[in-house]
């Protein structure tokens, strides 16, 4: 999520490059997991690549299933749902229409959305969500917004909740409650679980999201069994 500078800009770019060459590896009994998103699945904020969402969550489903996982991360830090519609969900229909198996699909976005919006409006967001839901495999997740516990950005961040559960019940696909996981007891709490950039998750901000979103992955590779 958000605009990169600095040093968030090459944690970008070094993470994004451990998610290239990790979905490159193979074994025979992987499981594969295709993540679509924003920074945060990219994992910007996170102290280290091992501590970003996704790393924790396929952490926790090898150690459940006895089954590696390969991730296949086609999140672009800035995406908003527009992006996702257009540049990663046609990234993973090739990559299905040309043989690769996907045990589980998980589609968090609208961070950028509800923050770099202005005016926000939440038909721009549910829009392309909706697309987004009509061409993921059948059982695949959508999440929700996280809290910022911010005024305008919690008003908003409901609101597109709200599309969100509603878009994914028309189309039978799961969610992953990423905005119960990150509502917090206070600010002191607040920023205890943010970056230094006071917008991205840390480890720990992250190890919430790992939280809301294990149980979807869980759920989608053991109906794939």
């Amino acid at each position: 999520m958000g605009i990169l500078f600095g040093g968030a800009a090459a944690q970008d770019a070094d993470y994004r490059a451990r998610w290239s060459a990790h979905a490159e590896t193979s074994d025979e009994r992987e499981l594969v997991w295709a993540v679509l998103g924003d920074s945060a699945a990219v994992g910007v904020g996170a102290e280290t690549w091992e501590d970003t969402y996704v790393a924790q969550v396929a952490d926790r489903v090898a150690k459940e299933t006895g089954r590696p996982v390969r991730v296949v991360n086609l999140a672009v830090s800035g995406a908003k749902a527009q992006h996702v519609l257009e540049t990663q969900v046609p990234r993973l229909e090739e990559l299905l229409a040309g043989g690769t198996r996907m045990d589980a699909v998980t589609c968090v976005v609208g961070g950028n959305d509800v923050t770099w919006t202005l005016p926000f409006r939440v038909k721009n967001f549910a829009e392309p969500l909706e697309e987004i839901a009509t061409r993921l495999p059948a059982g695949s997740t959508l999440g929700l917004v996280p809290s910022f516990r911010i005024w305008p950005f919690e008003q908003r961040v409901r609101a597109a909740n709200v599309a969100a559960r509603e878009v994914a019940a028309r189309h039978g696909l799961g969610v992953a409650d990423v905005y119960t996981a990150t509502l917090r007891r206070g600010l002191r709490h607040q920023l205890a679980h943010l970056a230094r950039d006071r917008f991205h998750p840390n480890g720990r901000g992250y190890f919430d999201w790992a939280s809301a979103v294990c149980p979807e992955v869980l759920r989608q590779v053991r109906e794939a069994r």
